[in-house]
């Protein structure tokens, strides 16, 4: 059976993981980055060694046309989306009272924003498929909001849902 994954934040990290471990020659692959293509290439390059057929997203997830925009391509490329890792993210480091209100929602927005539109728009895909599946990747700053100084607490915020 082909299965088609559509993996956010595939750059680095536990998204770049990921893909080259699902990569195979029965698996299609759609990875996207915000915007570090040449890690994203890498990653790329990896995956169609393994056999797997591979187009490569940018774009930032706090923006819904990018969701869509991903959704068409998988679409496009292979027919159908069948699973979907959402794992993209970021650290924001702003301590409590240095951040505003808009850094909070653009979180919100690229992260379980991002993770509830990329699902809701590959329902009918998802729902036929006999492997249909969405996982979600947390953080550790989920549950620690600080670390070694540092603090995440719109990450925080972001992540936990």
């Amino acid at each position: 059976m082909k299965r088609t994954l559509l993996i956010t934040g595939a750059a680095s990290g536990i998204g770049a993981a990921i893909a080259r471990r699902s990569a195979a020659p029965d698996t299609a692959l759609l990875l996207h980055t915000g915007k570090n293509a040449d890690a994203l290439d890498a990653v790329a390059q990896d995956c169609r060694a393994a056999g797997s057929d591979v187009v490569l997203e940018l774009g930032d997830l706090a923006d819904p046309a990018t969701c869509s925009r991903l959704i068409a391509s998988a679409q496009s490329a292979f027919g159908q989306i069948d699973q979907i890792v959402s794992n993209a993210g970021k650290a924001s480091k702003a301590p409590f009272g240095s951040f505003t209100h808009d850094d909070l929602m653009r979180d919100f927005a690229m992260m379980p924003g991002a993770f509830a539109l990329l699902a809701s728009e590959a329902l009918s895909d998802l729902e036929r498929s006999p492997c249909g599946r969405v996982v979600a990747i947390s953080s550790f700053v989920a549950h620690v909001h600080g670390k070694a100084g540092t603090s995440f607490p719109t990450t925080s915020a972001a992540k936990a849902p």
